[in-house]
Formats: structure tokens, sequence, C-alpha cells
């Protein structure tokens, strides 16, 4: 299936990011936001809460996939806001639900772009993107006119018989 030409999430001029973005909430069925201070604990705060948002919306099997990927995504965002000396910076998290698809956005005020590093088998970081990549069915990130960027990713929702 592909989420970005499902009826509810639509690309927009071959950016790549779905049409649901920070600034077109409204266009989501439903819509939850979770501020976390960029420390340490964000990445388990934002995994509670994700899990708590899908079960609320009865996606229960989405649970896996999307706190590995959210975790990943926050951490990230944590990691460089704390380069540029701003530990103390909030990150959001946004869950959206469309029709077909649920998208995680996760922002920060950092304007580093995020970038799919290649694997060194001995380091013990580097992987965080490669596993969004895997086990979300898109992603990408945009530049948000000055205040950082959001990185996104998207699940479809497996359809019910």
């Amino acid at each position: 299936m592909d989420v970005m030409n499902s009826p509810d999430l639509e690309a927009e001029g071959g950016t790549g990011k779905p049409a649901l973005s920070a600034s077109d909430s409204h266009a989501a069925a439903d819509t939850a936001v979770c501020g976390l201070a960029g420390q340490e604990t964000a990445a388990g705060h934002a995994r509670d809460f994700s899990v708590s948002v899908l079960a609320r919306w009865g996606l229960a099997q989405l649970c896996e996939d999307v706190r590995l990927v959210v975790s990943e995504l926050v951490t990230n965002a944590w990691r460089h806001a704390s380069d540029k000396g701003h530990a103390d910076e909030q990150i959001e998290l946004r869950l959206f639900r469309g029709r077909s698809a649920v998208v995680c956005q996760v922002s920060d005020s950092s304007s580093r772009e995020p970038a799919l590093a290649r694997v060194d088998e001995t380091a013990e970081s580097g992987r965080g993107l490669h596993l969004v990549e895997r086990f979300s069915q898109e992603w990408g990130w945009e530049h948000r006119d000055g205040r950082g960027k959001v990185v996104w990713a998207a699940f479809s929702i497996p359809r019910t018989t």
C-alpha cells in the first residue's frame, strides 16, 4: 500500500512529506500531542505516550513498530538539541490518525538534516534511521521556517476483515 497516495495522506509538491504536517493537523481524524523536555527520559515518555494513544485509538497492532520508531526519532532530537547546548529544549511528538495511516512527527529546533549513516559494525550508534526506515511505511523530514525541523514516519493501518 502506498501511504503517500492514500486518500488521507498525499505527498505535497514532490517533497515526500505527508499532507498531515504540523500545520495541517485539522486534516487528521485524530491528533495527539506530547511536549517532551529535551532530556534523557524523553524517549521513555514518548514511548509510553505513543502506546497509550494507539491503544485508545484501537491500534494496538501498531504499538511495537511505532514505539521503536518514536524512540529513535525522539532520541535523535534530544541528541541534536544537546549537541547545540540546549539540553532543556522542548521536543514535540505529534501522532495523527487518518483513515489508512498513522503519522508520527517529532519536532526540534535543530536544523541539522537527518541522514542515514553508513553502518559501522563496531559503532554503538548510527543505526537509528535505518530502524525507522525498516519499521515504518516511509519517513522523511522538513524544515520549519528557521525554527528547526520535523521528522516524520508513517505507518499503514491494517485493514480489518
